[in-house]
């Protein structure tokens, strides 16, 4: 499934939601914490950037979200993944609860499209606990490196790639600064106040 075909999916389920009597927006400033924990709705991200975080895991971050976006499709079999969203802008966000968007997919066949979100949040994880999954801290550095070189431009210029591993695993800061002067020295990578600007490590695993 191309990322098209599923932005498309992502923008039908948008308009759904939006225009359902059963939605409700709300709407929160920067730095305002959501919390999703044991919470039995969905969201859709009409405006801004969120985190997202897992519970009990001292502030690492699984994913960040930039609008449009659906999340907590996985809620809707009693999964939950998420501890609480972070805004990093002001956001709108439509919420609808599970058993309401379960009703509104059946009315208008929209589980094809639920399926493609589903499945877009699904390899994001996946591809996570990849990054993860290393033999050795230094592996672990690099494969966030390879991650970031793939984002697009406009995105990976505003990424620190200090802040975007630390964020998201338990590594030392000096750790990472270490591997990322040696892959400098090397001519492998190319680091300018923190942004990515050159990448020779290959694709990601």
């Amino acid at each position: 499934m191309d990322n098209i075909s599923i932005e498309k999916s992502i923008a039908a389920l948008g308009s759904a939601i939006i225009n359902s009597e059963k939605s409700v927006l709300l709407t929160y400033e920067k730095n305002q914490r959501i919390n999703t924990h044991n919470t039995d709705v969905i969201y859709y991200v009409a405006k801004g950037n969120v985190s997202i975080h897992p519970e009990d895991h001292h502030g690492l971050l699984l994913f960040n979200i930039f609008a449009p976006e659906i999340i907590g499709l996985e809620k809707i079999r009693g999964v939950n993944i998420m501890g609480h969203l972070r805004c990093h802008t002001d956001v709108d966000i439509y919420t609808l609860k599970t058993d309401d968007a379960i009703s509104l997919f059946d009315e208008q066949n929209l589980w094809p499209n639920a399926y493609d979100g589903l499945l877009r949040y699904l390899n994001s994880l996946s591809r996570r606990e990849s990054r993860l999954n290393q033999p050795k801290i230094s592996h672990i550095i690099i494969e966030h490196i390879k991650y970031i070189w793939t984002l697009r431009p406009a995105q990976r210029e505003r990424t620190s790639i200090f802040s975007y591993i630390l964020q998201r695993s338990n590594i030392s800061r000096s750790a990472v600064h270490k591997t990322v002067a040696e892959l400098e020295k090397k001519g492998l990578i190319l680091v300018q106040r923190g942004i990515l600007i050159e990448c020779h490590l290959g694709a990601p695993d």
